[in-house]
């Protein structure tokens, strides 16, 4: 008998409350993630152990749920508190299954493309530059301190450093790239404020959650 399925990316603690909404919902939750012991591992019906931001694997996974496994009707991939967007988005392309494209996942996870994409549409954006090495010391004289150095692609501030002093640069460059996919990190203005999160869900009408 058939039954739908969702594929769920990441299992750690965040991820607990998508899979009771998931069971809830009368779906079978599949989960992949990189730790084989993860948090929510007991808690699914099949675990898959693979590293959440592996997107080519995440992407014959899907397909070959979707086209061999007929008891099991995938009807998404999702992921809840990681940002592994661009997995998720490979994978639901390639079962042809509702999702965003891997480019504008791409656009959102790497932030040199996000403020490049920002700058040709005209929206504001705070000063920024891409930095590829620390060969020497690069000319940051059009930022005024304290400036933020970050990686281009990874989260919850890791490899991030507030630079308050010139001597920081050198240093904080290192630690920003070798915490970057890409070996390139960013130097940005540094703003101040209230920061906003939010989350929006399509199901046939905008939901927005801040």
């Amino acid at each position: 008998m058939s039954r739908d399925s969702i594929l769920l990316v990441g299992g750690g603690l965040l991820q607990e409350q998508a899979v009771h909404t998931a069971h809830a919902l009368g779906l079978y939750v599949i989960l992949t993630d990189g730790n084989p012991e993860c948090h929510c591992r007991s808690l699914v019906d099949k675990f898959y152990h693979v590293d959440i931001y592996d997107a080519g694997t995440h992407a014959g996974l899907a397909l070959a749920i979707k086209t061999t496994h007929n008891e099991l009707n995938l009807r998404g991939v999702f992921t809840q508190g990681h940002d592994c967007e661009y997995t998720v988005a490979c994978a639901a392309q390639a079962a042809v299954l509702p999702g965003i494209t891997p480019e504008a996942a791409l656009n959102c996870k790497n932030k040199a493309r996000m403020r490049r994409c920002f700058d040709e549409a005209g929206i504001w954006n705070p000063k920024w530059k891409e930095l590829t090495g620390t060969e020497h010391i690069p000319d940051l004289s059009e930022f005024s301190l304290p400036c933020v150095i970050k990686p281009l692609d990874n989260c919850a501030s890791r490899g991030t450093t507030i630079i308050t002093e010139s001597w920081q640069v050198k240093d904080a460059i290192r630690k920003a790239c070798a915490a970057s996919s890409t070996g390139t990190c960013l130097v940005e203005e540094r703003l101040t404020g209230p920061e906003q999160s939010v989350e929006i869900i399509f199901d046939g009408r905008k939901r927005i959650s801040c």
